[in-house]
């Protein structure tokens, strides 16, 4: 029997409530990512520090590092990361254009981003139409009609029938409302930035402001209600 389940929650929208009584520290889920993308302050170091497919750090000299042979843009921390990863030859050509235009960094989190979900359209459309029924309104906002023409550049000579402003926006929305930031670890005291963000199809139902009550570890999500302390993560 599930123990969450998603209701409909009045001037909330929907939400992941308790479907029978949880003891604390029960682990309620378990899930991989629709998609994940690396932060593009993270991507900018000479080499890549983080896997590509599950944004592991890379350890220094590891002979089990393999770098993508098409690009600069991705390495991954295994033969089985780099076997699962989406990442073909069409999405190492948009990296290198984006790694050499002038564009801001946040700017250039969100067009890694785009990259990763209309690439979805090419990989996996069932996982790109439960990214589109997520959360998050079609607004057009200001920061999508500026975005559009580079995301427009970068996905040209891709095979895609629809990449319109209005889908843009639509996609943004979606991350704004619903991705997760995972953290590299502190490299001093205090200090904390984000490697990587991702999006689920399940996890983003539960609570997960700034003040969360609900935990994440990596890439496969484990929540659970006590203290905010990792669950077992189910790789």
């Amino acid at each position: 029997m599930a123990m969450v389940k998603v209701v409909e929650v009045g001037g909330r929208g929907r939400a992941m409530v308790a479907a029978v009584p949880i003891a604390a520290g029960q682990v309620l889920l378990a899930e991989s990512p629709l998609l994940l993308y690396i932060d593009a302050s993270a991507a900018a170091s000479p080499s890549p520090a983080f896997c590509d497919h599950c944004s592991r750090t890379l350890p220094s000299l590891s002979p089990s590092i393999i770098p993508c042979p098409s690009c600069s843009q991705a390495a991954f921390c295994s033969s089985a990361c780099a076997s699962a990863a989406s990442h073909p030859p069409h999405v190492c050509q948009a990296l290198r254009k984006l790694q050499s235009s002038a564009i801001d960094l946040h700017s250039q989190t969100q067009l890694r981003f785009l990259i990763a979900a209309y690439n979805l359209v090419l990989a996996a459309p069932s996982l790109f139409q439960q990214l589109l029924q997520m959360e998050g309104s079609s607004v057009i906002d200001s920061h999508a009609v500026f975005l559009h023409p580079f995301i427009q550049e970068l996905v040209k000579s891709w095979p895609l029938q629809n990449v319109s402003v209005q889908l843009t926006g639509a996609l943004l929305q979606k991350d704004n409302r619903n991705a997760f930031a995972i953290m590299a670890p502190s490299s001093e005291p205090g200090v904390r930035r984000v490697r990587a963000y991702a999006l689920y199809s399940q996890a983003s139902f539960f609570n997960h402001d700034c003040l969360p009550n609900a935990c994440r570890s990596v890439t496969t999500l484990s929540f659970h209600l006590s203290d905010c302390k990792p669950a077992k993560t189910i790789w």
